[in-house]
């Protein structure tokens, strides 16, 4: 295969007569030999160009480098399609009338997928298992009684249901047959397969590529090549020679018409030049019959136009004149009807957006109203039910506390005892209920109490290793430390049990040293010692350790001394525990003592510094993302004060200042409110007009030498005058009576909002425009 130039096949130049003497230029590419250079360099440009297509896969756009690989690519995949299935492969093709390369892939492989022919290596379940083989033979397997209509079978179509195959099933390993001496099964087609990804398998592309490879196109259609026809042999092959199947029949695509030769048998051929000639006569012959009507046309014009007197003309063109004025009267009448048609219709569609804005905005009032209406909770609209919970067994209900506190423990602190190397799915509260209300020795209490022992021990070799590091760099603190001794050994004479608790624990400490010859948290723990650990443990809780360690602790755990412990508490309060664990386990104890065991437990692990600092840093995380949240609420807070003020301005702006205001922002105002009509908007505006009227009477009056109260006095009472008749013939209702409505708290001196004050007043009236008046003198 050699790769397409600009889709066509592409054949080498061949080899020229080599003079010893002369130069040659070869390109490497191609392996052609030029004894030009222009020649050669034109075929090195082209080899680099994207004119190359693949000639098997016909992908273009390619060097011709590019095309090479993908051929030897292509040509691999095409090389390892299994041997077994060419034959029956390219049978199947012999057997479809296809125009497109995609339509004969997609007949054969959906043919093919789900078939096994004879000799190919397959795999079939023999035994619950999957052994590979080969297949034998295939045959039809019909039940006693069945009758099947061969008209029935879809000739594109296996007989899926009746197929029987014949397989010869051996072990790779020992090359050994599996079923007897043959190694011969019989199965249906769902307990054989192709292997997916090995050597034997087949997908759609990989089919594809193989008859792309192996078929050409002829008249439209695509056939299987001569030449592998004669390969194969095609020709003396029978289907059934494959598998026991009728030849299936594929459906037929349709041919494009063949184009007819012209002037077959007797009729004379035209050439290209007869045929221009004959276009170029007919189009002539249009061209003067135009011509001549035109001619007529104008010579009868001419003629009439020539027998009419100068009256008759005088009189035509009147004629015309007139005509012409009625069509451009008319014209303009439509064009105007037209328009105020459309100004209406604007009209009366920007009045239905008002009154739909007006309405919804008027809606959606309501609702906010009504919303914001205090009512019981059970009148709500958006009521949610509550969802069902478990309900707390009676047995559990004067524990419940105690054991959602050990399971919100282990779900806090989990991570930093290593909780999951434990209990991988975690702790719940079926769990701990379990182990409180079991006596298996080998059930969950076992596991907790293993898991809690473990994680002191940990924090106690922890502290110790803490400890020589401080002892090394020097413990500092003395003064602190003082204390802590001081309270070890300075205890009041009302607590000599503690005293004689402590001693008897620092004692019980050494027991497992003495009599063991290893410290107790080098004991294994299983459910069989997890007794006597306890309750060593329990007897050493509380124990006076040396002074370096009575000083390390009462540093790292935040004053922490013997007395602090919460095994002194349930020796104390309790005795009958270690009393029960002397002589029984700790799983013949009642609920209310195991709870006890495991809350004590939990609480000496809570004063260890490893879990103090993920509290301390729990908390400062905590105290540094509230302050985030102020700040962010702060920030917010301080930018709505901000627009407030913005646009408090902006109003100020256009009461006092109307006149730049651009026109028609009154009435788009009024519009996005949707607050009544323009009226109230064209009063403000008057009076705002009067205001700074009253403001230029004053200033002229001042350079007048007159004084500004009496002529803003003057001024003012005649603009009021004029502005309240005007207010009282626009709208008699925007008048208010006296409400005594005062000035609203913490408004600018100079904001005049006329609403809100009443204006039938006239000597309020009077003091307001002289005090603006002073205001804006000033």
């Amino acid at each position: 295969m050699m790769p397409l130039l600009r889709r066509k096949k592409f054949s080498p130049k061949p080899l020229p007569d080599i003079d010893p003497d002369a130069d040659y230029f070869v390109c490497k590419a191609t392996g052609e030999v030029f004894e030009e250079y222009e020649e050669f360099y034109q075929r090195v440009i082209v080899c680099n160009s994207l004119v190359w297509s693949c000639g098997v896969t016909g992908r273009p756009n390619l060097t011709y480098s590019e095309a090479i690989a993908y051929e030897e690519k292509a040509l691999a995949i095409i090389n390892r399609f299994p041997q077994q299935l060419r034959v029956p492969t390219l049978h199947l093709a012999t057997l479809t009338y296809r125009t497109r390369i995609n339509d004969m892939n997609e007949d054969v492989y959906v043919y093919i997928k789900d078939i096994y022919f004879k000799d190919e290596i397959v795999e079939a379940i023999h035994e619950d298992e999957w052994w590979e083989g080969k297949v034998v033979d295939t045959f039809l397997h019909y039940e006693e009684g069945e009758k099947v209509d061969p008209e029935e079978i879809a000739p594109d179509e296996p007989d899926w249901d009746h197929i029987r195959y014949r397989v010869r099933l051996w072990d790779d390993e020992t090359s050994e047959y599996i079923a007897g001496d043959e190694g011969i099964v019989v199965v249906d087609t769902s307990c054989i397969r192709r292997e997916k990804n090995g050597p034997h398998s087949i997908n759609q592309d990989k089919v594809k590529m193989f008859l792309k490879y192996h078929c050409e196109q002829v008249d439209f259609i695509w056939r299987v090549k001569k030449e592998v026809i004669d390969e194969y042999q095609l020709d003396g092959v029978k289907f059934s020679d494959h598998i026991c199947l009728v030849e299936p029949k594929f459906p037929k695509s349709k041919t494009p018409a063949k184009r007819s030769s012209m002037g077959k048998g007797k009729s004379s051929r035209r050439t290209q030049e007869d045929l221009e000639i004959i276009r170029e006569a007919k189009q002539m012959s249009k061209e003067s019959s135009k011509n001549k009507q035109k001619d007529i046309s104008t010579k009868v014009k001419k003629e009439a136009k020539e027998k009419m007197t100068p009256e008759q003309k005088a009189a035509q063109r009147l004629v015309l004149k007139e005509r012409l004025r009625v069509e451009r009267e008319k014209q303009r009448e439509e064009a105007a009807a037209k328009l105020l048609e459309e100004k209406v219709r604007l009209k009366e569609l920007r009045e239905q957006e008002r009154v739909k804005a007006r309405e919804e905005k008027r809606v959606l009032a309501d609702k906010k109203r009504e919303w914001n209406k205090p009512r019981d909770d059970l009148l709500c609209d958006d009521l949610v039910q509550f969802p069902s919970s478990a309900q707390v067994p009676a047995v559990l209900d004067p524990y419940f506390g105690e054991i959602v506190m050990i399971v919100e423990f282990l779900s806090v602190f989990g991570s930093q005892l290593g909780l999951e190397n434990s209990f991988p799915d975690g702790v719940t509260i079926e769990m701990v209920e379990k182990a409180l209300f079991g006596s298996d020795i080998n059930g969950p209490l076992s596991d907790l109490l293993c898991f809690f022992l473990a994680a002191i021990f940990n924090c106690i070799e922890e502290e110790e290793m803490d400890e020589e590091m401080a002892e090394g760099e020097g413990l500092k603190g003395q003064q602190e430390v003082g204390k802590a001794d001081l309270l070890d050994d300075t205890i009041e004479p009302g607590e000599m049990s503690y005293k004689r608790l402590i001693e008897n624990a620092t004692s019980a400490s050494q027991i497992s040293q003495l009599t063991h010859g290893t410290s107790l948290k080098s004991f294994q723990l299983d459910p069989l010692t997890v007794s006597e650990v306890l309750r060593l443990h329990l007897l050493a809780s509380g124990a006076k350790g040396s002074s370096s360690s009575v000083k390390f602790r009462y540093q790292s755990r935040g004053g922490y001394t013997s007395l602090d412990d919460a095994g002194i508490e349930l020796k104390k309060d309790f005795p009958h525990i270690l009393s029960s664990l002397a002589t029984g386990n700790v799983f013949d104890l009642d609920i209310a003592d195991k709870l006890r065991i495991i809350s004590t437990l939990i609480t000496q692990l809570l004063t260890y510094a490893s879990i103090r600092d993920v509290i301390e840093e729990s908390i400062d995380q905590y105290k540094s993302v509230s302050y985030e949240l102020k700040q962010i609420q702060w920030a917010e807070q301080r930018r709505e004060r901000e627009e407030t003020q913005i646009r408090h301005k902006k109003r100020l702006e256009q009461r006092l200042h109307p006149q730049h205001i651009p026109a028609g922002e009154e009435i788009e105002k009024m519009d996005t409110t949707g607050e009544g009509d323009a009226k109230p908007q064209i009063l403000d505006v008057k009076l705002t007009e009067g205001i700074n009227q009253s403001i230029t009477s004053a200033a002229t009056a001042s350079d007048s030498n007159i004084t500004v109260n009496e002529e803003a006095a003057k001024e003012a009472r005649k603009i009021a005058k004029k502005i309240l008749n005007d207010t009282a013939k626009l709208d008699p209702n925007r008048i208010p009576q006296d409400t005594g409505r005062s000035r609203r708290k913490n408004a600018p001196a100079d904001d005049f909002n006329w609403r809100e004050y009443d204006m039938t007043d006239w000597n309020n009236l009077e003091e307001k425009y002289i005090r603006r008046l002073q205001l804006e003198r000033v």
